[in-house]
């Protein structure tokens, strides 16, 4: 089910720059739009009420998911609202979570399939909003850090994995983007 949708011709669009994944992680620049809120509802969340992943690769990592009450869903879908149609056109974004890799852990080498409609037809969107210099990602290319800030789609089928051997934990806003074109 869609959860935003977003109309062609939306002011900050720019034409698909960073249009199908041919790595594992593509960068597509920094986001145009001001994050402090978001930063500041995600540092507000208590630790507590992180919920702790089930999956064997990452289960020392934390997650807020969409319909939980600490989600920040105005300041998330605030952001969401412009950078989807900024990188990718009209269409609508879904499975939207905050990521939390705690300092000092990581997540094993692992692929994700989401389905054949996800991987067909969206964006695994990746939006660092809280890192370090020292955590990366990882896959067949190698290891790379991801800027705070910077959107970047990642091909979730290739074997990727997270370390964080920082002080600091590394939190994510991760999204699918459906734009209207990959739809019909």
């Amino acid at each position: 089910e869609p959860r935003g949708r977003v109309e062609h011709g939306h002011k900050y669009h720019r034409h698909n720059r960073c249009d199908r994944v041919v790595t594992t992680v593509r960068e597509c620049g920094p986001v145009p739009c001001d994050l402090t809120s978001l930063l500041h509802a995600v540092q507000a969340i208590p630790v507590a009420a992180w919920e702790y992943r089930v999956d064997p690769e990452s289960d020392r990592t934390r997650v807020v998911r969409e319909g939980m009450a600490v989600f920040p869903r105005e300041a998330i879908h605030a952001v969401l609202d412009v950078v989807g149609p900024w990188e990718f056109g009209p269409g609508y974004y879904n499975r939207v979570v905050l990521s939390c890799v705690p300092a000092g852990e990581g997540i094993l080498p692992h692929t994700d399939d989401f389905g054949v409609t996800v991987r067909q037809r969206s964006h695994h969107c990746h939006l660092p909003l809280l890192t370090h210099p020292d955590v990366v990602m990882g896959g067949p290319e190698g290891e790379q850090h991801l800027v705070a800030g910077q959107l970047y789609v990642l091909d979730a089928t290739q074997r990727h994995w997270v370390r964080n051997p920082s002080l600091v934990d590394r939190i994510q806003l991760l999204f699918a983007y459906f734009p209207v074109a990959m739809t019909t």
